[in-house]
């Protein structure tokens, strides 16, 4: 998934009761995994290292840890339902049966929409385009239903990047 998407996600199961900082730490630690698409950080870890994070990392930066969780493939964090039977981070893409996660279950339609539009796509493999496309998708979708939690999301990494150590 995107940025909305995530951030939504992350909100919804472990943002009820926290004060706009851990908000913050919540929704910056459930987008920062993908720094890994930029080759900044590594996605195996990113993805799957999470609870390992969570138990060494400073008691303030908990809900940091918690949105990365929330983010990932193991713990079974979004990406998992989402990724599962489809895509392994690293940039794997499985043999997949239409099984798992939402990806794997829509291939077929999404395939079908995406050769539509091949032309425009540029050079990109279609397993690339169609986890892409999906993904987009589902921002698309966040953003629409949700348009206060694009101001969210910006304050949130703004604010961290403003001044980190007090996030």
């Amino acid at each position: 998934m995107n940025v909305l998407t995530h951030a939504k996600a992350a909100l919804d199961v472990a943002g009820k009761g926290l004060s706009q900082q851990e908000r913050n730490l919540l929704i910056v630690g459930s987008i920062i995994p993908d720094l890994a698409d930029f080759g900044v950080v590594d996605e195996a870890e990113t993805h799957t290292r999470g609870l390992n994070f969570l138990k060494y990392v400073d008691k303030k930066y908990r809900n940091f840890a918690i949105g990365m969780i929330l983010h990932g493939e193991e713990p079974k964090g979004l990406d998992y339902y989402t990724h599962n039977g489809f895509y392994k981070p690293g940039g794997t893409y499985a043999k997949h049966d239409g099984s798992g996660g939402i990806i794997a279950k829509e291939e077929n339609e999404m395939k079908s929409i995406i050769q539509l539009y091949s032309k425009s796509m540029g050079k990109i493999d279609l397993d690339s385009a169609i986890h892409i496309v999906t993904e987009m998708c589902f921002d698309h979708l966040t953003a629409s239903k949700y348009p206060a939690l694009q101001g969210e999301v910006y304050n949130a990494i703004r604010g961290a990047a403003a001044n980190p150590a007090t996030m």
